[in-house]
């Protein structure tokens, strides 16, 4: 019977060259440093730069690159047969394979965090807009802003109908003869004017500003659970915007104002000279030449301001639908009236 025999030793692995060695060495850095240079992106995308978690995310984000391959490389070089390479080759085979392993991850955020160029934007917002009016489905939320956008709408439509409600209530047939001879003609009519007049500016007054709702919908972006850098710079855009397109609304608002004050003061004028002037031939003949004067020059000012109004008012319907247009919007869809 033959004798076993003895399985021949491993035979050492060779011994790299020193340049070998430090070309390795060198092809490791390069691995980590751009594997870290990667992840610094991607960690800058969902955090502050500077801030404490884009620093334990990048940690994270460079941890999980070379997790895998080193758990490879773990088990394939403890249970191969050959004899083991050095360090340093091991070094750079798990880096190069944490590289690759980064250079994947990267590319497939890229592709999923592309920024939508603005007309996907304003017809995303759209489709927002028209869920809070219910004209389509509530779909699941895109981002994390979609909630406070589409609530955000909402607050405005209920703004809107709640204003067209109230006004549609406010009996203001006196207004329709608004500086005619009629509206002066007796004590009865001018305080009918009036109390009309006063009626209209105090429902202005009350639907003057829409600060609340910018309030609500910024309590709501604070809310998410967005870092500070995000909410920082929705919260810098929405207010850029808004302010830019409630100018033309707060200039007809304020021209209304001044036009409905200037009114008041015509017809409370009449009302303190009610026995200073009669009415003739649909004239008013003042007894003497100053009340006439004082009659025409406020008058003069009260038409004055209300043709001003008017062409305030025109242009905030235009940029209102102009503005709307941009996300597939017309004022109706938001409970206002439209004006074309």
């Amino acid at each position: 019977m033959a004798a076993a025999r003895p399985e021949a030793p491993l035979a050492p692995a060779p011994s790299s060259s020193p340049v070998k060695t430090v070309l390795r060495v060198l092809g490791s850095l390069f691995c980590v440093l751009v594997i870290v240079a990667l992840n610094l992106v991607n960690a800058s995308k969902v955090h502050h730069p500077s801030s404490a978690e884009a620093v334990g995310y990048l940690f994270g984000l460079c941890f999980g690159a070379y997790l895998f391959p080193l758990i490879v490389a773990f088990f394939y070089y403890r249970f191969r047969k050959r004899p083991k390479p050095s360090a340093a080759h091991r070094f750079l085979v798990i880096s190069a394979w944490a590289l690759v392993l980064a250079l994947i991850s990267t590319a497939g955020q890229l592709r999923t965090s592309a920024p939508l160029t603005q007309q996907e934007i304003q017809r995303h917002i759209g489709e927002l807009a028209k869920q809070a009016a219910g004209q389509l489905p509530v779909s699941p939320d895109q981002t994390k802003w979609d909630g406070p956008i589409r609530s955000f709408f909402t607050d405005i439509k209920t703004f809107n109908e709640s204003y067209m409600k109230e006004a549609a209530q406010v009996d203001n047939p006196a207004l329709k003869s608004l500086y005619t001879a009629d509206s002066f003609r007796t004590p009865v009519s001018v305080a009918q004017t009036l109390s009309q007049l006063h009626t209209t500016l105090d429902l202005d007054d009350k639907y003057a500003s829409m600060q609340p709702i910018i309030d609500k919908f910024k309590q709501r972006i604070q809310a998410t659970d967005a870092s500070k850098s995000e909410k920082d710079s929705i919260m810098q855009g929405f207010e850029e915007s808004a302010r830019k397109s409630l100018e033309p609304r707060e200039a007809a608002a304020a021209k209304e104002r001044e036009w409905l004050q200037s009114s008041i003061e015509l017809y409370e004028f009449i009302q303190a000279n009610q026995h200073s002037y009669s009415v003739r031939g649909g004239k008013l003949i003042f007894k003497t030449t100053g009340l006439a004067d004082e009659f025409n020059e406020k008058v003069h000012k009260a038409t004055g301001l209300r043709s001003e109004f008017k062409q305030a008012q025109d242009a905030f319907h235009q940029a209102q639908n102009e503005k709307l247009g941009s996300f597939g919007l017309q004022p109706s869809d938001l409970g206002a009236p439209s004006h074309k």
